[in-house]
């Protein structure tokens, strides 16, 4: 890997991080005349996150205020939810099952899609020129009149050999959505995020290959909850392909994931899946997430240390 010098360009608003936030901020700024540019730090090609985001009425209400219709978008990639159901399960003790009826009404509507397609409705409705991809924020500046800020730009090429350019950019307003480890919060702020002492595993997969376990109904939420271990699970459709699991465990000695790496370190994409599989083992009433985790395609589970 080499180091080469970059580019200088001037915008109006720069958005470092083009995730959800960032996305949805440079429409809305797009919708009121305003050109944002977006710098993301993955490739150009949108990864498939293996996860879904539910959207009730304020998520609504939020969409509708970044430019009218854009929620209709959002809900034609996923599911109307139109039941939640709460298993509670106590060793010993009979399992509790709480079953809501919403009763949602047109103008009180919640739906759940997949992360991929809830990031390409916000795509769809940018310029492509306004986004920048390979661009890791590094530090920035105050100038006059604004901002200027620094992104280190990997250039990959034929061979393993990659150059790094950095690219300079100056705008009148900066502005981080890059994640709950954002680079810009760290240098204005400077505090780091909060442990919650949660690990957490999920993913989407192929509604087809899962049907029959019953995980959850088509407009259902269902919620399996184990008071005494603060262990949960999560299964929910969001859209007509995807069907959505997570699997969460408390990691109060914050050594679950460290107790993982020598025995898995070796296993690349698979070591992910491999892990909540042994987490499940002997877990017998939750066998049929099991075989979901099984059915689930490796690069699609996600493995998260849970952040506030």
């Amino acid at each position: 890997m080499r180091e080469l010098g970059g580019m200088t360009m001037e915008v109006d608003v720069a958005i470092v991080g083009g995730g959800m936030g960032g996305l949805a901020l440079a429409v809305g700024l797009q919708e009121r005349g305003i050109k944002a540019h977006v710098f993301e730090k993955s490739p150009k090609e949108r990864k498939h996150f293996g996860t879904g985001i539910s959207i009730g009425q304020n998520g609504i209400q939020a969409l509708e205020g970044i430019k009218p219709g854009l929620s209709q978008k959002m809900e034609s990639e996923g599911q109307r939810t139109r039941q939640f159901t709460a298993r509670i399960r106590v060793q010993g003790e009979p399992e509790k099952v709480f079953t809501q009826l919403p009763q949602l009404t047109e103008s009180e509507v919640m739906f759940t899609v997949a992360w991929k397609g809830a990031l390409e409705t916000l795509a769809d409705e940018l310029d492509p020129s306004v986004v920048h991809y390979r661009h890791s924020f590094v530090d920035y500046k105050l100038v006059e009149e604004g901002v200027e800020s620094r992104f280190e730009v990997r250039i990959e090429q034929d061979s393993d050999a990659c150059t790094v350019e950095t690219n300079v950019v100056k705008a009148k307003l900066l502005v981080g959505a890059d994640g709950v480890w954002s680079g810009v919060r760290k240098l204005v702020v400077g505090d780091e995020p909060r442990d919650l002492c949660l690990v957490t595993w999920l993913s989407v997969v192929r509604t087809e290959r899962i049907r029959s376990l019953n995980l959850n109904d088509d407009d259902e939420i269902r919620f399996i909850v184990y008071p005494a271990t603060k262990t949960g699970v999560i299964t929910c459709s969001c859209g007509p392909e995807y069907t959505h699991w997570q699997y969460r465990v408390p990691d109060e000695s914050r050594e679950l994931m460290k107790s993982f790496t020598s025995d898995f370190n070796a296993h690349g994409k698979e070591a992910r899946k491999m892990r909540i599989l042994k987490q499940l083992e002997g877990v017998e009433e939750l066998q049929n997430l099991k075989t979901a985790v099984e059915r689930s395609e490796s690069h699609l589970v996600r493995e998260d240390r849970n952040f506030d």
